[in-house]
């Protein structure tokens, strides 16, 4: 990469993680007259939103955490989208550094003294942004088990978990030709699934609490079937 790309790219970087500062459950909550920080868990995040809010504003919530994720890492894909050096696509690191970048200003936003959400959602953004079908799929899988089984934390892990092993086989169909990685792309390679590493590893690191809660079984549930049967008696009645 030349200096300017380089430059290019660190700008692009810092300001997703900007982007990322943006809280959209307190802007949420607030507009509804309430501070989701000050309710539940505390967590700036969906699965408050949901447990306190919602199902709709739970709903919203997930989706702009989504966006916040995907749209820096397709800016950082289509700015990068012809660069190409020893044979690698520059546009996947530029997908992570971008994404990875904005997750991290969601989990630790400069706005709010280093104390933001987990994650979950804005990190999924940027694994749409990558696999956009395979993302959903198994984000589905993910959502009917926490629907199963009532725990928002391990779901979202292990949906998460599985979206970056996905990344990892489909980069390494894409770049290790009959079992071999040529050496001009070994730096690039590495690089790369150090990204995705991180983007899976910081999401659970956020998550030590539930992790915790789990195992002693201390855990909050959901309560997600109970919301869907809440909204299924207000159709209901307004029919």
């Amino acid at each position: 990469m030349s200096t300017q790309q380089t430059i290019t790219l660190v700008v692009l970087a810092i300001c997703s993680n900007l982007f990322g500062n943006i809280n959209f459950a307190i802007i949420i909550s607030k507009l509804n007259k309430a501070d989701i920080r000050k309710s539940g868990s505390g967590n700036p995040g969906t699965m408050n939103m949901l447990r306190n809010h919602g199902v709709g504003l739970g709903a919203l919530t997930l989706l702009l955490d989504v966006l916040k994720g995907m749209i820096p890492s397709l800016v950082g894909y289509y700015v990068f989208s012809n660069v190409v050096v020893g044979g690698f696509d520059i546009s996947d690191i530029a997908l992570y550094v971008c994404g990875l970048s904005a997750a991290m200003g969601h989990i630790f936003p400069i706005s709010m003294k280093f104390k933001g959400g987990k994650g979950v959602a804005t990190t999924l953004g940027v694994f749409i942004a990558a696999s956009p079908i395979a993302s959903l799929i198994i984000f589905g899988l993910g959502v009917a088990y926490i629907f199963m089984f009532e725990f928002g934390s391990m779901g979202s892990m292990l949906f998460l978990a599985g979206m970056a092993i996905f990344q990892g086989l489909k980069y390494n169909a894409k770049y290790v030709i009959d079992g071999i990685l040529a050496p001009e792309l070994r730096t690039y390679y590495l690089i790369l699934s150090i990204l995705i590493f991180i983007a899976c590893l910081t999401t659970w690191l956020a998550h030590y609490v539930n992790i915790k809660n789990l195992i002693f079984g201390l855990e909050h549930k959901t309560q997600l079937k109970k919301l869907v049967k809440k909204l299924k008696k207000k159709k209901e009645k307004s029919l």
